[in-house]
């Protein structure tokens, strides 16, 4: 391997802030015209394919024009073994460079040179990494090519920055064009994380920001909590969300990855002029989260009354014939740990008598939690409690209610339920679950 791609290796840097970035991995070169340390190496022109194909007239920084073919450049850059063939752009048009010449160049990195770190080289660098698409898709590439290299001479200081910075009309529109694009952008973008500093509890969603370059697409990763997505596309105003579940009271993370890039530059001796170019070293950017999630509140005991408040004992009037209530309660025999249980309540008024005040109630298991509180229902107690009101002789009422598991596979979730009314007997019915553990090398994709 070379001392070059080494060193790509390497360089993999690691930010400590809990909530935010590992950073970018890359390079550690410098040049001796910012009075940095420089790392020598070769560049060879191999060819310049596209180009506009003929000169044209660009205006220079403070006035006058030079005469010039912009295109896109194939280097091969050589630093103590194998070399790496890349494409590059021109950043000092007015000295020439000759193919089939090995020279001798100073290799600096936007690592730790300040001059290629500054917004309008990370807008020309940002330029750079989009070059391939952009040159795909274009219907004259060469023209397209010519109009990225006049850009990128603007952002490094090597062309006037005026919209009429060539004789050619066209290629000035296009030009601004992709200047627009670049606006704002860098390469070396960072993917940050955030989410709730505080409130997160175990088995409950927590909403996790994920924030980069528009339109990179990052994937994620947790230990500790399962992900709503593990794979992201960040929007036009360069967020995304997913939630994460914590599955036990303590610290969970979440790490996301997406692609970066490194600029680079190749400056030739003072003693020795010739056209300096740059490129850009693809790479990967990193952000981490951790969070703390408190333990899930104890659930209330299953029983027929709440232990919070005592129940007005049922008063049949004298004179009022009883009802007679059936419940019957059903749910799955197997979950999978972190997903939902959908339990189903059926009460039936089987006598020929209405029924006065129904309502059914339903403890909430340890384990176990309610994201919404179904329809016609409240959370009382520790339990969801539907009042029905009367049910006519015969007649049979359904509501269902969607639980979230908490429990460590192995265990057993065990559901009751009880259904009164002002003139029926209480009646009880119950249901059991077995939480199962994820498939090997799985994680559950959930929402809502």
């Amino acid at each position: 391997m070379s001392l070059l791609h080494g060193r790509l290796g390497r360089l993999r840097v690691r930010a400590t802030h809990r909530t935010t970035v590992l950073l970018v991995a890359l390079l550690a070169l410098l040049v001796t015209a910012t009075g940095a340390a420089a790392s020598p190496g070769t560049l060879r022109l191999l060819q310049v394919s596209p180009s506009l194909g003929h000169k044209v007239a660009v205006t220079a920084p403070g006035g006058g024009t030079y005469s010039v073919n912009p295109g896109r450049s194939q280097v091969r850059v050589t630093m103590g073994g194998d070399p790496l063939l890349t494409w590059a752009w021109c950043v000092m048009p007015r000295v020439g460079i000759g193919s089939g010449t090995d020279y001798t160049v100073d290799l600096q990195s936007s690592q730790e040179t300040a001059d290629l770190a500054t917004p309008a080289q990370q807008e020309a660098a940002w330029l750079m990494t989009r070059a391939d698409g952009l040159l795909a898709a274009a219907a004259d590439p060469g023209r397209e090519a010519a109009a990225i290299q006049v850009a990128v001479w603007q952002l490094t200081g090597q062309a006037a920055d005026i919209t009429a910075v060539t004789a050619d009309t066209a290629l000035n529109a296009r030009v601004a064009q992709l200047r627009a694009m670049a606006a704002g952008r860098s390469a070396g973008a960072t993917v940050t994380l955030a989410g709730p500093a505080a409130g997160v509890v175990a088995g409950v969603p927590a909403t996790v920001t994920v924030t980069g370059t528009p339109g990179d697409v990052v994937t994620l990763r947790a230990t500790g909590a399962t992900l709503s997505a593990d794979r992201v596309t960040l929007a036009a105003d360069g967020t995304a969300t997913v939630t994460a579940t914590p599955t036990a009271a303590g610290e969970f993370s979440v790490t996301a990855a997406a692609p970066g890039a490194v600029l680079w530059r190749a400056v030739h001796p003072a003693n020795r002029p010739a056209q300096n170019l740059s490129w850009v070293v693809p790479g990967t950017v990193y952000g981490r989260l951790v969070v703390t999630a408190a333990a899930a509140p104890a659930e209330v005991p299953v029983t027929t009354t709440p232990t919070t408040t005592p129940t007005t004992p049922v008063v049949v009037p004298t004179g009022t014939r009883n009802a007679t209530l059936r419940l019957v309660k059903s749910a799955p025999r197997t979950v999978v740990t972190g997903l939902p249980v959908r339990y189903t309540l059926t009460v039936r008024n089987v006598s020929g008598r209405v029924a006065r005040d129904v309502v059914v109630r339903d403890v909430l298991p340890r384990g176990t939690y309610v994201k919404t509180t179904p329809s016609r229902a409240i959370l009382r107690g520790g339990a969801v409690v539907w009042r029905l009101g009367d049910l006519a002789p015969k007649a049979t009422v359904t509501v269902h209610v969607t639980r979230w598991t908490l429990k460590a596979s192995g265990t057993v979730i065990r559901n009751g339920a009880t259904a009164t009314a002002a003139n029926a007997a209480s009646v009880r019915a119950g249901a059991v679950t077995r939480v199962l553990p994820l498939p090997p090398g799985s994680q559950p994709a959930v929402a809502g």
